[in-house]
């Protein structure tokens, strides 16, 4: 009995624990949001960024058009034995004017091809291709001094722009009748000088020989002066011995 009448009393406790428990939920407050949104459509400038910079550049990059390319066909022939200019003409021929300044290389090789070769190390003011717009022509240049191959790379800036450019082969070569020429023009100043030299030391012969002259002319000069003189005081003492003669003969 004691037990049913736990259990029974348990069970009230529950269904009043579950009424109070529903009875508190269904009160309580609740809250309702109402929204109303609009949506505009603007570009508000509040300053520039460091990053725009960049971003500019690199889209006036992508909209870089320009191409280069060389002008010279086939492999032009260089007749020269000496220190000389080669020079080859690039042109813009995209469809859009250069943003930035572009580069180029000279390459080298006796025999074959340059490419094969070594590169050249160019002077400060060489190796830098000018800002061209479309359609205009410049032409790159380098002092050659050897005979040999010579090519020209021209390079470009930017991402879009990664193609090697390469002009047509440059041969530089000294015809064997202007290679004795140039022999003989450098054997002359050789011989130039050897005869200068010799010139010179007879000069300085003959100079240690005048050098030498004067002092003889001045010891002859010297006796000839003491012999006029002589000469003319030698007459003076006839006379004076004359006059005391007469003189004598006059006093008896």
């Amino acid at each position: 009995m004691e037990n049913k009448r736990f259990i029974f009393v348990l069970k009230l406790a529950l269904i009043w624990y579950l009424c109070i428990f529903s009875a508190g939920y269904l009160t309580s407050q609740t809250a309702t949001v109402f929204t109303d949104k609009k949506q505009l459509n603007g570009v508000i400038a509040t300053g520039t960024w460091g990053g725009s910079e960049s971003e500019d550049t690199e889209d006036q990059e992508k909209q870089d058009n320009s191409k280069l390319a060389f002008l010279s066909k086939g492999n032009p022939k260089i007749n020269f034995c000496e220190t000389d200019n080669i020079d080859v003409k690039i042109k813009n021929v995209g469809n859009g004017d250069m943003k930035r300044e572009g580069s180029y290389e000279v390459f080298y090789i006796e025999n074959g091809n340059p490419k094969n070769g070594e590169k050249i190390k160019l002077a400060e003011d060489e190796g830098v291709i000018p800002v061209l717009k479309q359609g205009e022509t410049t032409k790159l240049t380098y002092q050659a001094s050897q005979e040999g191959m010579y090519m020209f790379l021209a390079k470009q800036s930017g991402e879009q722009h990664k193609e090697s450019i390469w002009s047509k082969k440059i041969i530089v070569h000294c015809p064997p009748g202007q290679r004795e020429k140039i022999n003989e023009k450098v054997e002359d100043p050789e011989k130039q000088k050897q005869a200068q030299s010799a010139e010179d030391a007879e000069k300085d012969k003959t100079k240690e020989a005048i050098k030498d002259q004067p002092e003889d002319k001045e010891d002859g000069e010297d006796v000839q002066e003491e012999n006029k003189e002589i000469e003319a005081v030698a007459p003076i003492n006839n006379d004076a011995n004359d006059e005391s003669g007469e003189s004598e003969d006059e006093e008896p």
